[in-house]
């Protein structure tokens, strides 16, 4: 099973995703995924985690704009 994991892309990073509040409002959430092994490698369970990251994403997606107006006027 472990060989079959490593080769998956995600395996071991977070992925930041769009998602809907439960208000209606937009925001972004960094999912994250875990398979727990026994000493035998077999399949124990598996954890999820979730957290908000809408004001570093949009302050990241903001400063990426900056940079590319900055690239931009010194052509």
């Amino acid at each position: 099973m472990t060989g079959e994991l490593r080769k998956k892309k995600y395996v071991g990073k977070s992925l930041p995703t769009k998602s809907l509040h439960a208000d209606g409002s937009v925001i972004y959430v960094e999912l994250g995924f875990y398979i727990v092994l026994d000493f035998a490698k077999n399949v124990i369970e598996a954890l999820s985690s979730a957290r908000d990251i809408t004001t570093r994403y949009k302050e990241e997606r903001e400063n990426r704009k900056r940079l590319s107006e900055l690239e931009n006027a010194q052509r």
